[in-house]
Protein backbone atom coordinates (compact mmCIF):
# COMPACT_ATOMS: atom_id res chain seq x y z
CA UNK A 1 0.00 0.00 0.00
CA UNK A 2 3.19 2.49 1.04
CA UNK A 3 4.26 1.85 -2.57
CA UNK A 4 0.96 2.26 -4.20
CA UNK A 5 0.92 5.50 -2.18
CA UNK A 6 3.99 6.67 -2.82
CA UNK A 7 3.66 6.22 -7.02
CA UNK A 8 0.29 8.24 -6.80
CA UNK A 9 2.26 10.91 -5.28
CA UNK A 10 5.01 11.02 -7.20
CA UNK A 11 2.41 11.01 -10.27
CA UNK A 12 1.08 14.16 -8.98
CA UNK A 13 4.59 15.68 -8.68
CA UNK A 14 4.83 15.06 -12.58
CA UNK A 15 1.84 16.19 -13.78
CA UNK A 16 2.43 19.25 -11.92
CA UNK A 17 6.12 19.76 -12.89
CA UNK A 18 4.54 19.73 -16.47
CA UNK A 19 1.70 22.18 -15.59
CA UNK A 20 4.58 24.51 -14.10
CA UNK A 21 6.23 24.24 -17.14
CA UNK A 22 3.54 24.44 -20.03
CA UNK A 23 1.83 27.04 -17.57
CA UNK A 24 3.99 29.42 -15.47
CA UNK A 25 2.08 32.00 -14.52
CA UNK A 26 -0.55 29.55 -12.69
CA UNK A 27 -0.74 30.77 -8.99
CA UNK A 28 0.56 27.78 -6.80
CA UNK A 29 -1.73 25.54 -5.14
CA UNK A 30 -4.50 26.37 -7.98
CA UNK A 31 -6.91 23.43 -8.59
CA UNK A 32 -7.06 22.18 -12.22
CA UNK A 33 -11.33 22.23 -13.57
CA UNK A 34 -10.15 21.83 -17.34
CA UNK A 35 -7.33 21.20 -19.12
CA UNK A 36 -8.35 20.83 -23.11
CA UNK A 37 -5.70 19.30 -25.27
CA UNK A 38 -8.56 20.14 -28.46
CA UNK A 39 -7.89 16.65 -29.77
CA UNK A 40 -12.25 17.16 -30.27
CA UNK A 41 -14.55 20.20 -30.34
CA UNK A 42 -17.41 18.73 -27.85
CA UNK A 43 -15.79 16.65 -24.98
CA UNK A 44 -14.07 17.18 -22.12
CA UNK A 45 -16.79 19.62 -20.89
CA UNK A 46 -16.58 21.84 -23.65
CA UNK A 47 -19.82 22.97 -25.81
CA UNK A 48 -19.90 24.42 -29.95
CA UNK A 49 -22.95 26.33 -30.54
CA UNK A 50 -20.73 27.23 -34.22
CA UNK A 51 -20.47 25.20 -37.01
CA UNK A 52 -17.25 27.09 -37.82
CA UNK A 53 -14.81 25.17 -35.95
CA UNK A 54 -12.84 21.95 -36.52
CA UNK A 55 -10.28 19.69 -35.58
CA UNK A 56 -6.82 20.02 -37.99
CA UNK A 57 -3.64 18.51 -37.98
CA UNK A 58 -1.03 20.74 -36.21
CA UNK A 59 2.17 19.53 -35.67
CA UNK A 60 4.01 22.75 -35.07
CA UNK A 61 1.46 23.08 -31.80
CA UNK A 62 3.84 23.86 -28.72
CA UNK A 63 2.01 21.61 -26.34
CA UNK A 64 -0.61 18.41 -27.41
CA UNK A 65 0.41 17.77 -31.15
CA UNK A 66 -1.16 16.90 -33.56
CA UNK A 67 -4.51 18.43 -33.09
CA UNK A 68 -5.28 22.24 -32.57
CA UNK A 69 -8.77 23.82 -32.69
CA UNK A 70 -9.24 25.79 -35.82
CA UNK A 71 -11.65 28.90 -36.29
CA UNK A 72 -12.42 30.18 -39.54
CA UNK A 73 -13.54 34.23 -40.66
CA UNK A 74 -15.52 33.28 -43.63
CA UNK A 75 -14.92 35.55 -46.84
CA UNK A 76 -17.72 38.61 -46.76
CA UNK A 77 -18.13 38.48 -43.00
CA UNK A 78 -18.70 41.97 -41.84
CA UNK A 79 -17.56 43.41 -39.33
CA UNK A 80 -19.12 43.31 -35.34
CA UNK A 81 -21.18 40.01 -36.76
CA UNK A 82 -19.87 37.28 -35.63
CA UNK A 83 -16.82 35.54 -36.16
CA UNK A 84 -15.08 32.10 -36.19
CA UNK A 85 -16.43 30.39 -33.48
CA UNK A 86 -18.97 29.68 -29.65
CA UNK A 87 -17.13 27.06 -28.07
CA UNK A 88 -17.18 26.93 -24.60
CA UNK A 89 -16.40 25.83 -21.06
CA UNK A 90 -19.25 26.45 -18.56
CA UNK A 91 -17.95 25.73 -14.82
CA UNK A 92 -21.11 24.32 -13.39
CA UNK A 93 -20.25 26.59 -10.57
CA UNK A 94 -19.30 29.94 -9.46
CA UNK A 95 -15.95 30.52 -8.00
CA UNK A 96 -13.69 34.25 -6.67
CA UNK A 97 -11.21 33.82 -8.91
CA UNK A 98 -9.83 32.09 -12.16
CA UNK A 99 -6.88 31.23 -13.89
CA UNK A 100 -7.26 30.97 -17.56
CA UNK A 101 -4.93 30.24 -20.24
CA UNK A 102 -4.30 29.10 -23.64
CA UNK A 103 -2.29 29.05 -26.67
CA UNK A 104 -3.20 30.67 -29.86
CA UNK A 105 -1.75 31.73 -33.44
CA UNK A 106 -3.35 33.33 -36.53
CA UNK A 107 -2.56 32.04 -40.11
CA UNK A 108 -0.02 33.73 -41.94
CA UNK A 109 -3.00 35.49 -44.63
CA UNK A 110 -4.69 36.72 -41.50
CA UNK A 111 -6.29 40.38 -42.39
CA UNK A 112 -7.41 42.21 -38.30
CA UNK A 113 -10.24 44.13 -38.18
CA UNK A 114 -9.41 47.96 -38.23
CA UNK A 115 -10.89 47.69 -34.33
CA UNK A 116 -9.44 44.37 -33.64
CA UNK A 117 -10.86 40.47 -32.99
CA UNK A 118 -12.28 39.44 -29.90
CA UNK A 119 -10.78 36.88 -28.86
CA UNK A 120 -11.56 34.96 -25.74
CA UNK A 121 -14.22 36.06 -22.50
CA UNK A 122 -14.57 35.31 -18.86
CA UNK A 123 -18.11 34.81 -18.05
CA UNK A 124 -19.26 35.84 -14.97
CA UNK A 125 -22.51 35.57 -12.56
CA UNK A 126 -24.08 38.20 -13.39
CA UNK A 127 -26.26 35.81 -15.93
CA UNK A 128 -23.46 34.32 -17.49
CA UNK A 129 -22.29 37.62 -18.71
CA UNK A 130 -20.06 39.00 -21.66
CA UNK A 131 -18.70 41.49 -19.65
CA UNK A 132 -14.52 40.47 -19.62
CA UNK A 133 -13.04 40.14 -23.28
CA UNK A 134 -9.72 40.11 -24.93
CA UNK A 135 -9.28 41.92 -28.11
CA UNK A 136 -6.09 40.97 -30.68
CA UNK A 137 -5.23 44.79 -31.97
CA UNK A 138 -3.05 46.32 -34.63
CA UNK A 139 -2.42 44.43 -38.40
CA UNK A 140 0.87 42.90 -37.66
CA UNK A 141 2.91 42.99 -34.97
CA UNK A 142 -0.53 42.85 -32.79
CA UNK A 143 -1.30 43.30 -29.21
CA UNK A 144 -3.55 42.22 -26.93
CA UNK A 145 -5.69 44.31 -24.57
CA UNK A 146 -7.89 43.54 -21.93
CA UNK A 147 -11.24 45.73 -22.24
CA UNK A 148 -14.22 45.18 -19.22
CA UNK A 149 -17.40 45.79 -21.22
CA UNK A 150 -20.20 47.61 -18.76
CA UNK A 151 -22.15 50.70 -18.56
CA UNK A 152 -22.59 51.63 -15.01
CA UNK A 153 -19.50 51.02 -13.09
CA UNK A 154 -16.69 53.76 -12.34
CA UNK A 155 -13.34 53.18 -13.31
CA UNK A 156 -12.29 56.46 -13.90
CA UNK A 157 -9.31 56.39 -11.27
CA UNK A 158 -7.79 53.52 -13.97
CA UNK A 159 -8.28 56.03 -17.30
CA UNK A 160 -12.07 55.00 -17.98
CA UNK A 161 -14.86 57.08 -18.60
CA UNK A 162 -16.17 59.86 -16.47
CA UNK A 163 -18.26 59.07 -14.39
CA UNK A 164 -19.08 55.46 -15.52
CA UNK A 165 -18.75 53.31 -18.81
CA UNK A 166 -16.35 50.33 -20.51
CA UNK A 167 -12.41 50.08 -19.68
CA UNK A 168 -10.08 49.44 -21.99
CA UNK A 169 -6.96 48.32 -19.98
CA UNK A 170 -4.33 49.03 -22.89
CA UNK A 171 -1.58 46.23 -23.47
CA UNK A 172 2.37 47.36 -21.99
CA UNK A 173 4.55 45.21 -24.83
CA UNK A 174 3.92 41.02 -25.58
CA UNK A 175 3.63 41.83 -29.40
CA UNK A 176 3.76 39.10 -32.10
CA UNK A 177 3.18 38.30 -35.56
CA UNK A 178 1.30 36.23 -37.90
CA UNK A 179 1.98 32.29 -37.63
CA UNK A 180 3.53 32.67 -34.17
CA UNK A 181 2.42 30.35 -31.52
CA UNK A 182 1.73 32.48 -28.00
CA UNK A 183 0.84 31.58 -24.78
CA UNK A 184 -2.07 34.11 -23.37
CA UNK A 185 -2.50 33.79 -19.26
CA UNK A 186 -5.24 35.46 -17.55
CA UNK A 187 -6.02 35.90 -13.79
CA UNK A 188 -9.18 37.55 -12.83
CA UNK A 189 -10.80 38.29 -9.35
CA UNK A 190 -13.88 40.75 -9.29
CA UNK A 191 -13.99 43.17 -6.89
CA UNK A 192 -15.70 42.57 -3.53
CA UNK A 193 -17.97 45.75 -4.20
CA UNK A 194 -18.67 48.48 -7.08
CA UNK A 195 -16.76 50.51 -5.57
CA UNK A 196 -13.77 48.53 -3.57
CA UNK A 197 -11.38 48.99 -6.07
CA UNK A 198 -9.81 45.74 -5.00
CA UNK A 199 -10.45 43.95 -8.38
CA UNK A 200 -7.54 41.88 -10.43
CA UNK A 201 -7.18 41.31 -13.94
CA UNK A 202 -3.36 40.47 -14.95
CA UNK A 203 -2.80 39.25 -18.50
CA UNK A 204 0.77 38.13 -19.72
CA UNK A 205 1.73 37.32 -22.92
CA UNK A 206 4.54 34.91 -23.66
CA UNK A 207 5.12 35.38 -19.79
CA UNK A 208 5.54 39.00 -20.38
CA UNK A 209 2.96 41.16 -17.90
CA UNK A 210 1.38 43.38 -20.23
CA UNK A 211 -1.79 44.34 -18.32
CA UNK A 212 -1.25 44.52 -13.90
CA UNK A 213 -4.99 45.61 -12.79
CA UNK A 214 -5.29 45.52 -8.90
CA UNK A 215 -7.74 48.53 -8.60
CA UNK A 216 -10.56 48.11 -10.87
CA UNK A 217 -14.05 48.19 -9.68
CA UNK A 218 -16.47 45.26 -11.32
CA UNK A 219 -20.65 45.28 -10.78
CA UNK A 220 -22.25 43.18 -8.11
CA UNK A 221 -22.34 39.54 -8.53
CA UNK A 222 -19.05 39.15 -11.10
CA UNK A 223 -17.54 35.80 -10.00
CA UNK A 224 -16.54 33.67 -13.21
CA UNK A 225 -18.59 30.72 -14.04
CA UNK A 226 -17.76 30.03 -17.73
CA UNK A 227 -14.52 31.07 -20.37
CA UNK A 228 -15.31 30.71 -23.91
CA UNK A 229 -13.42 31.58 -27.49
CA UNK A 230 -16.47 33.55 -28.54
CA UNK A 231 -14.16 34.94 -31.38
CA UNK A 232 -15.88 37.97 -33.11
CA UNK A 233 -14.19 40.12 -36.00
CA UNK A 234 -14.68 43.81 -34.94
CA UNK A 235 -16.09 46.50 -34.50
CA UNK A 236 -18.64 47.52 -36.41
CA UNK A 237 -17.83 48.47 -40.13
CA UNK A 238 -15.96 46.61 -43.08
CA UNK A 239 -15.93 43.00 -44.88
CA UNK A 240 -13.57 40.19 -44.59
CA UNK A 241 -11.93 39.85 -47.80
CA UNK A 242 -11.56 36.28 -47.80
CA UNK A 243 -11.44 33.15 -45.31
CA UNK A 244 -8.73 33.58 -42.44
CA UNK A 245 -8.28 31.47 -39.24
CA UNK A 246 -7.79 31.07 -36.27
CA UNK A 247 -6.26 28.32 -33.94
CA UNK A 248 -6.27 27.60 -30.39
CA UNK A 249 -3.97 24.56 -29.15
CA UNK A 250 -4.71 23.99 -25.32
CA UNK A 251 -6.73 25.55 -22.97
CA UNK A 252 -6.39 25.79 -19.32
CA UNK A 253 -8.66 26.71 -16.05
CA UNK A 254 -7.96 26.47 -12.90
CA UNK A 255 -9.07 27.72 -9.81
CA UNK A 256 -6.86 29.56 -7.08
CA UNK A 257 -8.54 30.27 -4.07
CA UNK A 258 -11.70 27.72 -4.15
CA UNK A 259 -11.46 27.08 -0.64
CA UNK A 260 -12.24 23.18 -0.35
CA UNK A 261 -15.04 23.57 -3.13
CA UNK A 262 -13.51 22.40 -6.66
CA UNK A 263 -13.75 19.09 -7.63
CA UNK A 264 -10.03 18.82 -8.95
CA UNK A 265 -11.33 17.09 -12.02
CA UNK A 266 -11.80 17.63 -15.93
CA UNK A 267 -15.04 16.72 -16.66
CA UNK A 268 -16.32 13.83 -18.75
CA UNK A 269 -17.32 13.96 -22.08
CA UNK A 270 -20.56 15.43 -21.07
CA UNK A 271 -20.86 19.03 -22.69
CA UNK A 272 -22.16 21.68 -20.43
CA UNK A 273 -24.31 24.42 -21.38
CA UNK A 274 -22.61 27.39 -23.44
CA UNK A 275 -23.20 30.93 -22.11
CA UNK A 276 -25.22 33.37 -24.21
CA UNK A 277 -23.71 34.63 -27.64
CA UNK A 278 -22.64 37.88 -27.11
CA UNK A 279 -25.25 40.61 -27.66
CA UNK A 280 -25.31 44.57 -27.29
CA UNK A 281 -21.23 44.23 -28.20
CA UNK A 282 -20.23 47.27 -27.07
CA UNK A 283 -18.31 48.95 -30.40
CA UNK A 284 -14.45 50.14 -29.58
Amino acid sequence: MKYLILAVLINLLIINDSYAQVWPAEPAGSTVINDMPFQCVVCNGWSDYSQATGIVTDNTDPVSPPGVLRQVFGAGLKGGMGGGGGNAYNFGNLYPDVYFAYWFKVDSAFVNHPVGTKLSWIHTKANLGNNFFLLMEGAGPYVISAQYQNSNIDNSHLGGPTPVGSIRFAPNGGSFNKNQWILIEQYYKSATCPTCRNGIWKLRINSQLTVDITTMNTETSMDPGAVSFITIWGGVGSINQFDTYLYFAHAHTSIPNCGGGCPGTTPTDTPAGAPRAPINVIAN
